[in-house]
């Protein structure tokens, strides 16, 4: 009889709770793409997540709340590149969230695009999964700064 492996099903999970704002405020059409997100995530349809994902941050970045006048070369960068960009703007946090949120916009671009080589990423859960995760806790920051704005 063979013996179990050990490694299966054994694994660290956490919950973070992130409300989205579904009222009428200026963050509402951006969680209700987050909301169709998580749904297509579910659903399996991780592309498709990673689309809605996508939309939800270009609402965010139209706020224009944080400057968007960053550069960017993303042509020639691949899933891998796009991910270490956001992990680089992330470590620059004293100058903002908007770097990291423009980099968050260009991976969740990359479903989009037919050419160059991002058209060679494979999609999968992982990907849908933590750009949901990046964009919903993007939103919670947002939301907190327009929470401190009178009459915002």
């Amino acid at each position: 009889m063979a013996t179990p492996d050990r490694n299966v099903n054994r694994g660290a999970f956490f919950t973070v709770t992130v409300p989205l704002p579904l009222d009428d405020g200026p963050l509402a059409t951006a969680a209700a793409h987050l909301l169709s997100a998580k749904r297509q995530i579910t659903a399996g349809q991780y592309p498709d997540a990673i689309r809605e994902t996508r939309l939800a941050i270009e609402e965010m970045r139209d706020m224009k709340l944080w400057p968007k006048d960053v550069t960017k070369k993303v042509k020639d960068q691949d899933q891998a590149d796009r991910y270490a960009t956001m992990l680089d703007h992330l470590d620059d946090a004293a100058e903002g969230y908007q770097k990291l949120l423009q980099a968050s916009f260009n991976q969740a671009s990359g479903v989009q695009h037919s050419n160059g080589i991002i058209a060679r990423a494979t999609w999968v859960r992982a990907n849908a999964v933590t750009l949901i995760g990046m964009a919903a806790s993007l939103m919670h920051r947002i939301a907190g700064e327009i929470a401190e704005v009178p009459n915002a």
